[in-house]
């Protein structure tokens, strides 16, 4: 036990054997493939909670432009499956002031509005909407809600 880097002395060997190499390349590769799920699982949960941040700012930033009469025009937010689109008036995919965010891969979104429809846009001076309900943020492992209240609140 003098020197543990040599083995089987009595037969001239030393070094390392093949098995005890693959053992510990083994080994290596088991804790590598822990190490990147688990670092996977938190990146998605990370992506979605900013992407969940980002609609909510979205949302009432829009309410806010419509309450100080921005533009002297309503503001709202339109919703597709991988985008966020907060506009002034009337939603145009083609307008160049339409300030739009794209979640991260793996994010998708759902929305449940009074009217079945996928915008939200708040009235001048009281804030309130009409197009109440739910945007639902989902990745492959949790969900997110946001509840728009008809008086226009974020929660």
């Amino acid at each position: 036990m003098q020197n543990l880097w040599v083995f089987k002395r009595n037969r001239g060997y030393t070094g390392f054997t093949i098995i005890e190499l693959l053992v510990v390349v083994a080994i290596v590769g088991i804790l590598s493939a822990v190490m990147v799920a688990s670092f996977s699982s938190v990146f998605d949960s990370r992506s979605l909670e900013l992407d969940t941040a980002s609609v909510t700012s979205m949302l009432e930033e829009a309410r806010i432009r419509t309450v100080a009469a921005q533009d002297r025009e309503a503001h709202g937010v339109y919703f597709a499956s991988t985008t966020a689109t907060l506009f002034a008036d009337t939603y145009s995919e083609s307008d160049p002031d339409n300030e739009v965010i794209t979640f991260a891969n793996g994010v998708s979104l759902n929305t449940n509005l009074t009217g079945g429809g996928s915008t939200v846009l708040f009235n001048r001076i009281t804030g309130a909407t009409g197009n109440n309900g739910t945007v639902t943020l989902s990745n492959a492992a949790t969900s997110s809600v946001i509840t728009i209240q008809a008086t226009g609140l974020i929660e």
